[in-house]
C-alpha cells in the first residue's frame, strides 16, 4: 500500500513538472501567448453560450415539470385551489 502512495506521489510530481515545463515553453513566445489567449477567449464564449442554453432549457423544463423543492410553487400547491369546483 505504501509503495502505491509513493508511486502516485512521484507520478503526480512528474506530471506537474512536465506541465509547468510545457506551459513555460508555450508562453515564452509572444505570438504563442496571443494564440493561447485567443483559444481561452473562444472557449469562454462557447462555455457561456452553452450555459445560457442550459438555463433556457431549465426554465422551459420548469414550466412543464414543477420541482417540488421550489418553495413558492410548493406553497401554492399546499394552499389548494382558490375556487371550489362543482362536479356533478
Amino acid at each position: 500500500m505504501r509503495k502505491r502512495k509513493q508511486k502516485a506521489l512521484i507520478s503526480g510530481i512528474t506530471l506537474s513538472t512536465v506541465g509547468v515545463g510545457i506551459t513555460s515553453y508555450i508562453l515564452s513566445d509572444a505570438a504563442k501567448r496571443r494564440k493561447v489567449k485567443g483559444l481561452v477567449r473562444s472557449a469562454k464564449v462557447k462555455l457561456s453560450s452553452l450555459s445560457k442554453k442550459q438555463q433556457v432549457n431549465a426554465s422551459l423544463n420548469k414550466d412543464v415539470h414543477s420541482d417540488p423543492t421550489y418553495v413558492s410553487e410548493s406553497n401554492m400547491i399546499s394552499e389548494g385551489p382558490m375556487y371550489q369546483d362543482q362536479h356533478r
